[in-house]
């Protein structure tokens, strides 16, 4: 296992647990949800919101779990919130509420089509769906996410 992904092993096994399974865009969600932590830095406990603009059907939707993990906001807790978009856009808007920061995390639409490409064959089976998250995974946040 590649060095980036080490540290994230743990997380993304817990939103695998609690999605049901693992999968490239689970993946994603942990990876997106960790950046904005890292990035937003010093937040306080309850001080990040999160809007999500992602297409709501599967597999795109599994996103939302990995952020959920990563971030502890939920739409059960009101931190979160969702808003249908089209299939080439993916995007995370995460405010520090006490800053009033916002970072804009986008999924490169490459980094999609790619995804979606590779899992187009029907029945893609849950070995290869494991396989595509941890190389998903390797990737750095340059390589899948632009910021701004």
């Amino acid at each position: 296992m590649q060095k980036q992904v080490e540290p994230l092993k743990t997380i993304i096994e817990a939103a695998a647990k609690i999605h049901g399974h693992l999968g490239p865009f689970l993946v994603l969600g942990v990876k997106m949800g960790e950046a904005a932590l890292k990035k937003l830095g010093g937040l306080q406990k309850g001080s990040l919101r999160v809007k999500l603009k992602v297409p709501l059907q599967t597999p795109y939707s599994c996103l939302i779990d990995g952020v959920q993990t990563a971030t502890q906001c939920t739409v059960g807790n009101r931190k979160l919130e969702l808003e249908n978009s089209d299939e080439n856009f993916i995007a995370g808007y995460f405010k520090n509420e006490d800053s009033d920061d916002v970072l804009v995390i986008r999924v490169k639409p490459h980094i999609i089509e790619a995804l979606m490409t590779e899992m187009a064959p029907p029945n893609y089976p849950e070995e290869a769906m494991e396989a595509l998250a941890w190389k998903t995974a390797e990737k750095t946040e340059e390589e899948l996410f632009s910021f701004r």
